[in-house]
């Protein structure tokens, strides 16, 4: 199973002390360089910035379909349009 996650679970996970209930659960997950961006470079020293930064197991994407994340812009952040 491919489990693609936005920033919200992991900050919330990250927050209530229990992020490792991913690894449990899924194993890996990918998150797109958007959600990224947006947890570990703009969230530095917030909760689930070193969380994901340290995840071996999650793994970084970039996306395919810019055309699409494109247009999703126009409704949603980058990270949640990825």
């Amino acid at each position: 199973m491919i489990v693609v996650a936005d920033a919200t679970p992991l900050i919330g996970l990250a927050k209530a002390g229990r992020f490792y209930l991913l690894k449990e659960i899924f194993g890996k997950i990918y998150i797109p360089v958007g959600v990224h961006e947006e947890v570990v470079v703009e969230g530095r020293g917030r909760a689930g910035a070193r969380e994901v930064d340290k995840a071996t197991w999650i793994e970084i994407v970039e996306v395919k379909d810019k055309l699409a994340v494109e247009l999703l812009q126009d409704e949603l952040d980058k990270g949640e349009s990825e």
